[in-house]
């Protein structure tokens, strides 16, 4: 007998919205504050930046530059905190606001860069 593979969609019952891979039972007022915090962070950071929710034992909020190259979300776990990744994750850095956690991720892809630049100079 085949069981159902857990779906990631979210479906709304009553005051819950989650999807069965999931399983924590989030919240639809849960899902309407991260996507309001996406869209604040998104607006925040300014032009080529959009809001994107996730789900995974709650909502997610978090901001994105030109197609995910650069993510900035909301710590769910750690409130009042931020979390900058660039190239995938590769530099990563928090902060108290979005901005200060991005200066420091993008502040040590820079320095990486300059350093791999400086190695191939003259080859």
């Amino acid at each position: 007998m085949k069981t159902k593979e857990p779906s990631w969609i979210p479906i709304r019952s009553g005051k819950e919205y989650c999807s069965s891979a999931c399983g924590r039972g989030c919240t639809i007022k849960e899902y309407r504050a991260a996507t309001k915090q996406a869209l604040a962070m998104a607006k925040n950071l300014g032009l080529g930046w959009s809001g994107r929710v996730s789900e995974n034992l709650g909502w997610h909020a978090s901001a994105e530059y030109r197609g995910g190259a650069v993510v900035v979300c909301f710590n769910n776990y750690h409130r009042k905190s931020f979390s900058a990744f660039v190239a995938g994750g590769r530099f990563a850095a928090i902060g108290t606001t979005p901005r200060k956690a991005l200066r420091v991720a993008v502040a040590a892809a820079r320095a990486h860069v300059s350093e791999v630049s400086a190695c191939l100079r003259g080859l």
